[in-house]
């Protein structure tokens, strides 16, 4: 039993081994299996991952190498800086232009060692410097110059960029991109100096011309002076024709030159605009006396045009004038018979701005399109052959169209080659409220008038003036039909009041229908007013003994055809024309002012003796302050009711005097004008600033001071204003003789006083002719104040006598003393100067000689035909009443004592024997030496046996 139990565990043992062995010997080789295959595709996972590695290794490292080759490459420096400011990458070129290694400045901080000092070599504040603010706050900054140093201590000036690096919202450094700029620094130095040259060059050549200009046209001046002086003497035909054709030759050459001066004023940007108050009319009658002239002689017809409601304007009338003579000009001179006509009107108004059309329009050649499409260019002209024909330098228009654009406006041209041009622009302007009342024009109401005239255009132009007078126009184109009107309307109970006569007429001209008239009418022949464009003078002679009551000049505007209706009627209030109501103005202005107590402070004799005589002979008193100083010092010890001012004296300027004086409460209300040759824009708000009321430029306009005067100054003692006997007219005075002088704009500061014109001229050569000589002696001496003063003062002296060329020099030479211009600049243009003095001098002892010589002849004429005459009584009790005045004024040192010797002078003369006694007192009186002459009188009165009362 128990081997068979044995037995049967050993089999059942082997049948369970037999079955463990069958299931598991395949389940390891199973495992086995794919143990291997797991083997297998981990290991080509490996090599795919390997392989993957490594080309991603490669990219990456060729992206690196890319990035180092554009580092390399770009030629601008490069470097990054993490949060601590170290250097975490710099490029090559940053490295080459720094002049270090990479190794030098990697993980360091390089800031302090590029930006540590300026470009001066001044420390600087490291918290200030942009790349800091970059790294602290995050702000980018783009284009910045500044300065890099270099390793070895070189400054570099270099552009550069700088912008803040941000990761998940955190600042981890910045990157800075520069460049160094040596080299565009150098090219743009060089650029600047060559624009710098180029712009001396440009200067060089516009002052060129302006000096060549003003070189020739004084010689100029000469030749068409002394030309135009031997027409008016007995030559023959050939004599006159040679002369004739060297004036005009001289003409042409003295417009070329303004032309040339003109343009090269504008190319060089030195054409100031000026913005004062005219009037249009004024402007005008300027242009005719000049293109007027022309047209006469080609026989043309000038007219104008323009509205009745034209106001007074606000702008530049020179330029006006400039434009609307170069327009004028042209039309006569491409016009050979017909007319031309310069209209105006209103375009638009918008408050106290108006725009003007202007358009000047003639029956000439014409322009076909190309030439008008080159029409505006400089040096050009219709063609060549124009140039050739009509003469002129091409800069004309081009002159035009820049003003015009200067002056804010457009120009263009309507023409049609063969039918005439007519040339248009606009300008805006300023208005000015009139304050003259409107001319009383009631006796002309509903009178009827007729406008004879062969132009269809000068009729209408007529009759529109007649119509806004409010009378009755009618029409006709010849003598003869105006005759058969004025017969008919004789008849009828409507006659003619007044006829407007052209004197050149096909057929009956104007003086030969008015005789006619004369004679054909049955009743009183209507009044009559000759049109002509001969002047006048002429016309009068040739219209003696015919039914002409007045005479009218061409072009006419609406001022002088009133003038000339109301002399033709012999109004009772004449009306006013622009002439007239400027001297209303002035004659007002003088009665406000008599009797004004006036302070003057001046320190030029000749200013001192022009402004003295004016305010004497116009009702004033007048006391003389030679500096600030002294002004003040009168002040102290007398009341004034005004002071004029001049701003550059010795001692103490006006400036400073007029600021002492405000700080004086007694004076704080006291009228102080001030008086100076400076002119300019600024000049009159340094004025304002210094204390004083207003500005009276130099040299004076009479009426401008009068008119602000009157404005700011009150008498406190007013008084009637005598009014003088006029100067008397003489033929001692040969003008002609001065040269460089405009006579009629010293005559207009004299107020057209001859002899105080001539008393100015001599001072001059007392006071100035050494000018130069005295100018260069303060600049050796580094004078400039005194060298400035003596600028300024010729400067105003100079535009008083009308010597207008030598005071713009000396307003140059002053501007440049101003500058501390480099000194040889200085002293050519005191030679320049020197050489324009000479001229003038020259002229004015010229005309010394020929008065003086004019004296003696008049001494030795007068002595050899004088006999002894009594004196009558009623005339001895007038000198007495006047010496006693007299008298009077000297114990006052009253300056008005010389206006009441001056008339008496010649009277005491004669009773003492010319003894030379009242020239002795004259001249005290000139120095305004009262004691002396109050002597003098006294002696001369003890001579005369002459007794007048004596006042306490």
């Amino acid at each position: 039993m128990g081997s068979l139990f044995l037995s049967n565990t050993y089999a059942q043992h082997q049948e369970i081994l037999g079955l463990i062995f069958t299931f598991t010997v395949p389940y390891f080789m199973f495992m086995l299996y794919l143990g291997r295959q797991a083997n297998e595709r981990l290991r080509a996972a490996n090599e795919e991952l390997d392989r993957k590695v490594n080309e991603r290794t490669c990219e990456l490292a060729e992206l690196e190498q890319q990035s180092r080759l554009i580092l390399t490459s770009v030629g601008q420096g490069l470097f990054g800086l993490d949060e601590q400011g170290k250097v975490n990458c710099i490029n090559e070129a940053a490295l080459n232009i720094l002049d270090y290694l990479e190794q030098e400045v990697h993980g360091c901080s390089l800031l302090p060692l590029l930006q540590h000092r300026d470009h001066t070599g001044k420390l600087r504040d490291p918290s200030s410097l942009p790349i800091i603010q970059a790294l602290l706050k995050g702000e980018p900054c783009t284009n910045l110059i500044d300065t890099f140093w270099s390793r070895n201590g070189r400054c570099i000036p270099v552009e550069y960029s700088c912008r803040p690096m941000v990761k998940d919202g955190e600042l981890k450094g910045c990157v800075v991109v520069f460049s160094d700029i040596t080299e565009r620094q150098r090219m743009d130095s060089e650029l600047l100096q060559a624009k710098e040259t180029a712009e001396q060059a440009s200067k060089a050549k516009s002052d060129f011309l302006a000096n060549m200009s003003h070189e020739i046209r004084t010689p100029m001046n000469a030749i068409l002076g002394m030309s135009q002086l031997v027409l008016q003497t007995g030559l023959d035909r050939k004599q006159r024709n040679y002369i004739e054709k060297v004036n005009r030759s001289a003409q042409s050459l003295l417009g070329v030159i303004n032309d040339i001066l003109d343009f090269s004023k504008i190319e060089a940007d030195k054409l100031e605009l000026e913005e004062v108050p005219f009037r249009l009319e004024t402007v005008l009658n300027d242009m005719s006396s000049i293109v007027g002239l022309h047209a006469e002689e080609k026989g043309l017809e000038l007219l104008y045009s323009l509205p009745p409601n034209m106001p007074d304007l606000v702008g530049d009338p020179l330029r006006l004038g400039q434009i609307l003579l170069n327009l004028g000009n042209n039309a006569v001179k491409f016009t050979e018979e017909g007319e031309v006509i310069v209209s105006a009107e209103i375009a638009q108004k918008t408050g106290d701005e108006i725009e003007l059309h202007f358009s000047v329009k003639d029956s000439g050649i014409g322009l076909n399109e190309e030439q008008k499409n080159k029409l505006f260019q400089s040096f050009s002209q219709a063609d060549s052959s124009t140039t050739r024909r009509y003469g002129g330098t091409g800069l004309g228009l081009a002159i035009c169209s820049r003003l015009v654009t200067m002056m804010g406006g457009k120009i263009w041209v309507d023409s049609t080659e063969g039918k005439g041009s007519n040339f248009q622009f606009t300008i805006p302007f300023g208005t000015q409220a009139v304050s003259e009342p409107k001319e009383d024009l009631h006796f002309l109401r509903n009178r009827r008038v007729l406008v004879v005239d062969d132009s269809a255009t000068a009729r209408e132009i007529c009759s529109a003036m007649f119509e806004s007078f409010g009378m009755r126009v009618e029409q006709t184109r010849s003598g003869c039909g105006a005759l058969q009107k004025i017969l008919e309307a004789e008849d009828s109970s409507d006659p003619f009041n007044l006829v407007i006569l052209d004197w050149r007429m096909p057929g009956l001209d104007g003086i030969s229908t008015a005789r006619l008239l004369a004679q054909q009418c049955k009743n009183e022949p209507p009044h009559c007013i000759l049109v002509t464009a001969f002047g006048q003078d002429f016309a009068s002679t040739h219209g003696e003994g015919s039914n002409i009551h007045s005479y009218l000049t061409k072009p006419v505007t609406a001022s002088s055809m009133m003038d000339a209706v109301a002399r033709a009627f012999g109004a009772s209030r004449p009306i006013a024309t622009t002439r007239k109501q400027s001297s209303l103005r002035m004659e007002s202005a003088i009665e406000h002012l008599a009797g004004a107590e006036i302070l003057l402070v001046e320190d030029n004799e000749i200013n001192q003796e022009l402004a003295l005589d004016l305010l004497v002979s116009n009702g004033m008193t007048a006391e003389l302050a030679e500096n600030g100083q002294e002004a003040i010092d009168f002040l102290n010890t007398r009341s004034f009711d005004g002071v004029l001012m001049d701003c550059q004296m010795p001692v103490m300027d006006g400036y400073k005097a007029t600021q002492l004086i405000r700080q004086n409460p007694q004076w704080k209300d006291l009228p102080i004008l001030a008086m100076t040759a400076n002119a300019m824009s600024g000049d009159r708000e340094r004025v304002l600033e210094a204390g004083m009321n207003d500005h009276i430029a130099k040299p004076i306009d009479f009426e401008d001071m009068l008119a602000k005067m009157a404005h700011w100054i009150t008498p406190s003692c007013p008084r009637l204003k005598v009014k003088g006997t006029a100067e008397q007219k003489s033929d001692k005075w040969d003008w002609c003789l001065l040269v460089g002088i405009d006579v009629n704009a010293g005559l207009a500061v004299c107020q057209n006083k001859s002899s105080l014109l001539y008393k100015l001229l001599t001072r001059f050569i007392t006071n100035q002719a050494g000018f130069t000589d005295n100018y260069l002696a303060a600049l050796r001496g580094e004078d400039f104040e005194t060298a400035i003063r003596l600028a300024h003062t010729l400067k105003g002296v100079a535009g008083n006598i009308g010597a207008t060329e030598l005071s713009r020099l000396a307003m140059e030479l002053q501007k440049i003393t101003e500058k501390r211009s480099i000194q040889t600049k200085l002293v050519q243009k005191a030679r320049q100067i020197e050489v324009a003095m000479e001229e003038v001098v020259a002229g004015i002892q010229a005309l010394k000689y020929q008065v003086e010589k004019q004296d003696i002849a008049d001494s030795q004429e007068g002595a050899s035909f004088a006999t002894p005459k009594a004196t009558p009584a009623i005339e001895m009790d007038a000198l007495t009443k006047e010496l006693s005045l007299l008298r009077s004024q000297l114990a006052d040192d009253n300056t008005e004592a010389l206006d009441t010797f001056s008339p008496i002078k010649a009277d005491l003369s004669e009773l003492h024997g010319n003894s030379g006694l009242p020239d002795s007192i004259e001249c005290s009186l000139e120095a305004f030496d009262m004691d002396q002459a109050l002597e003098q009188l006294d002696e001369l009165l003890e001579k005369l046996n002459i007794a007048i009362a004596i006042e306490d």
